[in-house]
């Protein structure tokens, strides 16, 4: 008879295989799903029963894994409902894209969502890919036209960028505060190539 132990079980290597371990609670669910993200070279996808476990794990994956450089991401919950006459808030759908964006990265990290969150329908891959934009030093571009892509795909404009989704255009100077980051960025243009990009602190 086998042994397996409940904190270090193998990895199921085929999609037809399905392993069961039972009796894991508390901070040992943690420590066994870190043993089997270690052994699978690949993007790791954790469902959770409910938003307030999927944050513990997220915290307790973290610190677990932070010294093998694997990154652990949740994907959080949209917190509104399909037909709701408001959106989610801009920093939700940041984290959001940014989750999807390491999942196309077919990087070494962990995917932790909740199973209600994991019901919801997402836009295909493809619908992404096309709506990112690329602004890199030495680059031409007319801010015109910027202007205009970034409002097609929902950037607000406004006089001074505090939030995610949002830009503002002062002379050739093009703020802006991307999905996926914690600080906005400058863009500062010269003719119209773009002379520099950096981080600043809208406070």
């Amino acid at each position: 008879m086998t042994h397996i132990s409940a904190l270090t079980p193998p990895v199921v290597k085929k999609s037809t295989q399905v392993q069961t371990l039972s009796c894991i609670a508390g901070v040992c669910q943690a420590v066994t799903l870190a043993s089997v993200v270690r052994q699978h070279k690949g993007t790791t996808l954790v469902v959770s029963s409910d938003t307030p476990s999927a944050l513990s794990l997220e915290l307790e994956l973290n610190y677990l894994l932070g010294a093998d450089g694997i990154k652990v991401r949740l994907f959080p919950d949209r917190e509104t409902l399909p037909y709701d006459s408001f959106s989610p808030h801009q920093d939700l759908i940041s984290q959001r894209l940014e989750t999807l964006s390491q999942i196309t990265q077919a990087e070494h990290s962990v995917i932790i969502v909740p199973v209600s969150t994991l019901m919801m329908r997402l836009p295909p891959k493809s619908f992404l890919s096309a709506n990112v934009f690329v602004l890199k030093k030495g680059d031409k571009y007319q801010l015109q036209d910027v202007r205009q892509h970034l409002t097609d795909t929902g950037y607000h404009l406004v006089e001074q960028v505090y939030e995610h989704g949002e830009f503002a255009i002062r002379g050739s100077i093009l703020d802006i505060f991307p999905t996926g980051v914690n600080m906005p960025l400058r863009i500062e243009l010269f003719d119209d190539e773009v002379e520099t990009i950096r981080h600043f602190d809208p406070e």
